[in-house]
């Protein structure tokens, strides 16, 4: 579905539907930039009930387009509790890690305008990639016939490992970020030991030249580096610590709204969506922040407009996030910032980040 406005893109974009108020804030972004920006969405609908109506053919397809569009935008999604009725679906999330052939998860935590962190030595962003399949997640379990002793088999493929820290180097060079990478491969010298001997191999003359830093930690030590991190910071790792990370950091940072994620596959494949819930305590109560959700749209129209060589479309799609940012700085925010009683609604915080980029 196509709305000609003013910054048209035509690359095309799988737009991945989910669920409660994860998708009331989607729509409610995407009708906010209505008449600023022109999208050509291909919608997949992944809320619960559709997988279960599909039988999970809905999510194979999302992941089928993603290979072919190269950008997804995708809104919060349920994963199937016990007590739900009808077949057992796999979590979405690792539907499309898997359908995409997925290389790497990065979640982007953000300093937030009037937020003090929990953390008062942060400075700047600070992003946590992990592998995005393999490892823990895919790992086969089983235990002895009197129940005495337990294993566990786990793998993680060496192409894998090479792409991810290939992705690693080259995020960390576009965005300017000092690299650590993150495993405990003095104990585990083969399994982690092998990624770790791939990241240094990868990293270290690739970040040098470019006037950076690489630094290989132990991922306990990482740990107590974030204690005092340095302005601009990437931490490289496999899929179990990155998941850790994943959650801790952006709690450094005092609110998750200020947070982007990313799913990179293969050939340049990547979709973008908010990290957080479907929040269906506020769903239809024009009260959830909309940040994390205009940070997914904005890294998604900047890369579709890259990919179609549209370098003011490409600009404006970064200006979104600026703008959302901007905004808050202005006093303009949901109650999870600033308090019930100087806060807006949804509606309200995005008609004004409306504005100011009408005003850029």
């Amino acid at each position: 579905m196509t709305v000609t406005t003013t910054h048209a893109i035509d690359h095309p974009i799988t737009f991945i539907k989910g669920d409660q108020e994860g998708q009331v804030l989607m729509d409610k972004s995407l009708d906010a930039l209505a008449g600023l920006v022109s999208l050509d969405l291909h919608p997949f609908d992944l809320s619960l009930e559709a997988r279960l109506k599909s039988g999970d053919r809905t999510t194979r397809d999302a992941a089928a387009s993603l290979l072919h569009t190269k950008v997804g935008l995708k809104a919060p999604t349920i994963t199937q509790g016990a007590a739900t009725d009808g077949p057992r679906l796999p979590s979405p999330n690792i539907t499309l890690r898997r359908g995409i052939d997925g290389v790497a998860i990065v979640r982007v935590a953000n300093l937030i305008p009037g937020v003090t962190p929990p953390n008062r030595y942060l400075t700047g962003p600070i992003a946590v990639i992990r592998k995005a399949t393999e490892g823990i997640y895919e790992a086969m379990e089983w235990q002895t016939e009197d129940a005495t002793r337990v294993y566990r088999q786990e793998h993680m493929s060496v192409t894998k490992m090479q792409a991810l820290a290939r992705f690693a180097v080259s995020f960390a060079i576009e965005n300017r970020m000092t690299l650590w990478s993150a495993t405990k491969h003095t104990i585990s010298r083969t399994f982690e030991g092998t990624l770790q001997r791939i990241l240094d191999e990868t990293a270290q003359s690739a970040v040098a030249d470019q006037g950076l830093r690489y630094q290989p930690w132990l991922i306990d030590a990482t740990y107590q580096g974030l204690m005092r991190p340095p302005e601009r910071l990437a931490i490289v790792c496999d899929n179990f610590n990155g998941d850790c990370l994943g959650d801790l950091v952006p709690a450094m940072f005092g609110s998750v709204a200020g947070c982007g994620s990313i799913l990179v596959g293969e050939d340049g494949c990547r979709m973008f969506d908010p990290p957080h819930g479907t929040a269906p305590t506020l769903y239809n109560l024009d009260r959830a922040n909309p940040l994390a959700t205009l940070i997914a749209i904005s890294g998604a129209v900047a890369y579709a407009a890259r990919l179609s060589g549209n370098e003011k479309a490409e600009a404006f799609g970064k200006r979104i996030k600026q703008a959302a940012f901007d905004t808050i700085e202005a006093g303009i925010a949901t109650f999870d910032l600033i308090g019930e009683d100087q806060a807006v609604g949804t509606s309200k915080y995005l008609e004004a980040v409306r504005e100011r980029l009408q005003g850029s």
